[in-house]
């Protein structure tokens, strides 16, 4: 059984898409430093991508990504993005926060 005792969080630097210097990377780790979500934020507090394995999802991790973000950061606010999936804009809705209207994807 996973618990949320069981994962780390904290900034990393992403060695694929975004390599890049304009964005923050709070990732989430299980046992054996296996990447279980993602948080990547712009620079202007927008978030650019959300995300968290199928198989523990539902546990709250993609919340803590976000409040670890909130308080850790010299970004001056995290932000919704209005490119969101369905998900997402439950997500968001639920988190709070401002939310902008959502613009689908595609």
């Amino acid at each position: 059984m996973n618990t949320l005792l069981d994962i780390e969080i904290r900034r990393y630097m992403d060695t694929g898409a975004y390599r890049r210097n304009d964005v923050v990377c709070i990732g989430t780790f299980g046992p054996g430093n296996i990447m279980i979500g993602k948080l990547i934020l712009k620079l202007d507090g927008v978030i650019d991508v959300i995300w968290v394995t199928p198989g523990r999802r539902r546990e709250g991790i993609a919340t803590l990504m976000y409040r670890f973000a909130q308080n850790s950061f010299d970004i001056p606010e995290v932000k919704h993005s209005p490119y969101r999936t369905s998900i997402g804009d439950l997500w968001a809705n639920a988190v709070g926060g401002y939310v902008p209207p959502r613009i689908p994807p595609g």
